[in-house]
């Protein structure tokens, strides 16, 4: 019925007006507590819920069809997804999540329910298919202690909040789901793309040794980072620092680095899978530099990646990459 159609239809408006609401909000965090960049994706969210097609489309299989908002909003998702997921642009199959992402929260809104992931009473390693930006920016750092999924590549947006928040993750591990159950205990290592199932107590051991080691090592670096660095004997040392965003810029100057040794002016591009342009690079570039205090500083120009390889093997290993890089 027409009337049952327009109702639906007004409690879709009101759910995408509440999530628009969210996503500001998580921009607005996500740009004060790691960076602006990093926050983009939620206006790109934003972007796509005000996009008239793609609700148009949802408001006519409303009023074609007699469904509800929720049936009508995973229908229409899911053929935006599998749209995006046929594309051979891997920047588009990555951005289909997405889409996933903005369907759930939508939902969520339309059949509210308890989100478990914020409200977490012990330590835990998040295991999952896939973790959005959004379910990202809601994990209670004091709680969670790491997470592993099966999609996703050391370029998503959730791989790289994850970066920014200093939670140790390990992503694209295919098959993770099935073979881990409740209660398991997991030693997730981010350095090297590992996640172990029940390992013996002797690796355990060896990690919560290694854990304790860096702790210490840690505290031990705090005491002396406003020492000038210079050997025993007298000599000064530069020691020069790489980075890729303005927050790896932040710990670099916190940790007192000299200068700059390589910024990696490719990242950019690899987390937003698309061409700056000329206003939006020159604009990075003199934030960095502005920021950098008259450090010296040292822009390389090119990258030659090379891409995943690997097989899957217990303990379960996520794909690595190798880059090359050439000065200016």
């Amino acid at each position: 019925e027409e009337g049952h159609a327009e109702q639906e239809i007004v409690r879709l408006k009101e759910a995408i007006r509440q999530v628009t609401d969210e996503l500001i909000q998580d921009n607005l965090r996500v740009s004060q507590e790691v960076g602006k960049r990093e926050a983009e994706i939620f206006l790109a969210h934003v972007a796509i819920l005000e996009d008239p097609y793609f609700i148009s489309k949802i408001f006519q299989d409303i009023r074609e069809n007699g469904i509800n908002a929720e049936a009508s909003v995973l229908r229409q998702i899911d053929e935006f997804r599998a749209a995006f997921e046929k594309m051979d642009d891997p920047y588009i199959k990555t951005r289909s999540q997405d889409l996933g992402d903005i369907g759930r929260r939508v939902i969520q809104k339309l059949m509210p329910s308890e989100d478990s992931i914020c409200d977490l009473e012990e330590p835990i390693i998040v295991v999952a298919s896939e973790l959005t930006p959004s379910d990202t920016i809601k994990l209670d750092r004091e709680k969670v202690l790491a997470f592993a999924t099966e999609s996703g590549g050391k370029e998503s947006h959730a791989a790289i909040l994850a970066r920014s928040f200093g939670i140790p993750a390990v992503v694209g591990l295919e098959g993770l789901v099935s073979k881990v159950k409740k209660g398991d205990l997991l030693v997730v290592d981010g350095d090297m793309g590992l996640v172990m199932i029940n390992p013996p107590e002797e690796v355990i051991q060896n990690y919560r040794d290694l854990q304790k080691k860096r702790e210490i090592y840690r505290t031990e670096l705090k005491k002396i980072i406003s020492l000038p660095s210079e050997t025993m004997d007298g000599h000064k040392v530069r020691l020069w620092a790489n980075i890729g965003s303005l927050v790896d810029l932040e710990y670099a100057m916190h940790f007192g680095a000299f200068g700059i040794g390589l910024f990696r002016t490719e990242l950019p591009f690899l987390v937003w899978r698309r061409f700056l342009s000329e206003d939006e690079q020159f604009s990075l570039y003199q934030k960095v530099v502005t920021q950098a205090g008259g450090r010296e500083f040292r822009v390389y120009s090119s990258s030659r990646g090379h891409g995943p390889c690997g097989s899957q093997h217990e303990p379960l290993c996520a794909s690595r990459s190798k880059e090359h890089y050439s000065s200016c």
